[in-house]
């Protein structure tokens, strides 16, 4: 797996055909609003290189004050 340079806030990975790769996902709770508790949905998307399609990771989750 090799990393390629992306513009900020994305990343770009070639993998082998058929070979293993990790998706690591970080939400920013700050990025969520004043407050940054509550409810959100944030979206992942996977560019597969094959027919132009593309994966798509929904990530719900519950942020909680600390």
């Amino acid at each position: 797996m090799s990393h390629d340079s992306a513009a900020p806030g994305w990343s770009t990975w070639t993998v082998s055909g058929g070979g293993p790769a990790a998706l690591e996902v970080e939400i920013d709770p700050a990025a969520h609003g004043p407050e940054g508790v509550g409810p959100l949905t944030r979206g992942v998307f996977l560019a597969t290189g094959v027919n132009e399609d593309a994966l798509q990771f929904i990530l719900k989750a519950n942020v909680t004050a600390s």
